[in-house]
């Protein structure tokens, strides 16, 4: 995750949000919507929808997720489809990062992840320990 400082707008701080998540899925029908409800403002403790953001970035899935799988999950949460996408999911990290509003910006590249609760508001607590921090968390696997 990395401070975006050109996110800062006077005129629009009411109403932007402190931390923008990327999530980039590619055909996850399955395991995209519970990560997405993972991220939902009913699962992460501490934090309101107005804090932070949910940009979902299909990487050319041949069936799309959908504009309507995500918006389900809150008003904070928003789809974006990219056409033509490459193999890498670089391009759709910085499409979602160039669309964010955020000062903070998290990157799950796996839209098959599960966030545990609370884990948003440790992101924003362990931005204010440091100026330029890196905050990472660990990824495990359940089931086979």
């Amino acid at each position: 995750m990395t401070p975006m400082d050109n996110h800062t707008d006077p005129a629009t701080t009411a109403s932007t949000p402190r931390l923008s998540v990327i999530v980039v899925v590619y055909d996850m029908q399955r395991e995209a919507p519970r990560t997405l409800r993972s991220l939902a403002g009913g699962f992460q403790h501490g934090m309101s929808e107005s804090e932070y953001e949910v940009l979902v970035v299909d990487n050319g899935s041949p069936t799309p997720l959908g504009e309507e799988v995500v918006r389900h999950m809150g008003d904070n949460f928003k789809y974006i489809y990219v056409e033509n996408a490459s193999a890498s999911p670089a391009a759709a990290v910085n499409l979602g990062a160039a669309q964010s509003r955020g000062d903070i910006i998290g990157i799950l590249i796996n839209g098959a992840r599960i966030a545990s609760p609370g884990l948003l508001k440790t992101v924003l607590h362990a931005f204010s320990l440091r100026e330029e921090p890196v905050v990472a968390t660990l990824g495990w696997h359940l089931g086979p």
